[in-house]
Formats: C-alpha cells, structure tokens, sequence
C-alpha cells in the first residue's frame, strides 16, 4: 500500500489534504523553486514509477526516484522537481494524476502567490521545513489514506 505524502505541495486527485477538497486553481512555482515530490509505502510489492508530463507538448520525463529505507517493510520515495522549464505540467505516480501545476518566472505572478506573500512578511527568504515527528505520520496508512 502507498500514499502520496501530505507533505507533497502538488495536489493529486484524489485530493491529499485534510479535508478531502479538490482544488479548482492552479499551483504556481518558480523554475528555482525546489519541489519534494514524497511516496509513502508500507509492505508495497509493486514498484512505484512516476513522470513528470508537460501538458503542452506531451513530453515525459521519468521520475529518478530516492529510496529512503525507515525500517524492513516502510520507505520514502522521494524526488526533487526543479530547474523545470516554463510550462504546464502534471505528475503521474503509478496511474495517479496531479492537479496541473505551472512553472513561470513571471515575477507579477509569483509575488501574487501564497507561500511567497506569508514568507515575505515574516522576513524569512528560505522556507524550513523540520522532518521532526514526521515519521509516525506512516500510521495514516492503515486510516484509508491507500491506493
């Protein structure tokens, strides 16, 4: 059984948040914006394959995954999207489609954007992010949260 983890800033359908909404906007990052894409697995036989696809032209680009092994039957595969050229895409994990998302350098756009507009005003120019007390979160596998 796998997730994608909540942790993962792109929206996949079956929405990964909280409450289950699907989103109905498009994500925005920048080209420099680096970009964790996380699968969870627990006692997963099947492989987990993922691309990133450009919606425009059709271009797929095959997920490199890093395996990170939490004990013998749990892992983390993970993968940082970055340096994407301007355009529409969408991830693909085993059959799961994202929302689209675009990548632009349009700075009017970007400084409209959420996480810019709230790590602007608390001064901060990189954002954190602590794995601290992540790890049980894997127990969300067994709530109805598989695929």
């Amino acid at each position: 059984m796998y997730i994608v983890s909540p942790f993962t800033p792109i929206f996949f359908k079956p929405s990964t948040d909280m409450c289950r909404a699907s989103g109905k906007y498009m994500q925005i990052f920048a080209p420099s914006d680096e970009v964790m894409i996380q699968v969870i697995t627990r006692s997963e036989s099947r492989p987990i394959t993922g691309k990133v696809i450009n919606i425009v032209t059709g271009h797929e680009t095959v997920i490199d995954w890093q395996i990170w092994s939490m004990n013998h039957t749990d892992k983390i595969y993970y993968h940082v999207l970055t340096a994407l050229a301007e355009g529409c895409y969408r991830i693909d994990i085993n059959g799961m489609v994202s929302e689209p998302f675009r990548i632009t350098s349009d700075t009017s756009e970007l400084s409209r954007t959420t996480l810019k507009d709230r790590m602007l005003s608390f001064g901060f120019p990189t954002l954190s992010i602590s794995l601290t007390g992540v790890l049980p979160a894997v127990s969300w596998m067994t709530t109805g949260y598989s695929v």
